[in-house]
This record gives structure tokens, C-alpha cells and sequence, in this order.
């Protein structure tokens, strides 16, 4: 996390095993959500800087194994995650 005021690191996140590729907010919730690109979402709390969640999709995409995108829709509370095929996870708080 980016102070981008003084263009200094405020905190480190880890936890990833893999390169992020994707980051999407819950501004109501403040939370910062992060995709790997091992096809793990993180959920953060970017008051406490603290993991909240982890959610890994195993589910098999052809012909690449892989998501691209990362949205959090604040209308449904839902995450959103795509590749050539859309998924849909309710989240619960």
C-alpha cells in the first residue's frame, strides 16, 4: 500500500505465492481485493492492513487455466472473476 501523497510504502500485503494481476475495492467495507495469477483472490482490510479472506477458484478453464480480471460489484456484494467464462461469488460478510 502507496501513500500517494509522499510516494512512500505505508504497509507491505503478503500473502500471494504468485504475481497479483488484479485489484478490485469494496470501498463500503474498505476492503482492497487482490487475484494471483494462481487463480487465489485475497481479501484485505485496508484500515488494519490484515488478511481477511483467501478464495481459490480450482475450477479448470480451457484452453488456458487461468483468470484475468478481478471486479467487486457493490450492488449484489459480489465478486467477480473472468477469464473466457464468467464466475460469480456471493460474498459473505
Amino acid at each position: 500500500m502507496w501513500d500517494p501523497f509522499t510516494l512512500k510504502a505505508l504497509q507491505y500485503l503478503k500473502g500471494h505465492n504468485t504475481s497479483v494481476q488484479d485489484l478490485a475495492i469494496n470501498e463500503e467495507r474498505s476492503h482492497l481485493l487482490s487475484l494471483g495469477t494462481d487463480k487465489v483472490v485475497k481479501v484485505w482490510d485496508t484500515k488494519t492492513y490484515l488478511l481477511i479472506q483467501t478464495i481459490i477458484d480450482r475450477t479448470q478453464y480451457r484452453p488456458n487455466d487461468e483468470l484475468n480480471c478481478l471486479l467487486f460489484d457493490e450492488v449484489s456484494k459480489s465478486i467477480l472473476v473472468g477469464s473466457r467464462k464468467i464466475n460469480f461469488w456471493p460474498f459473505k460478510t
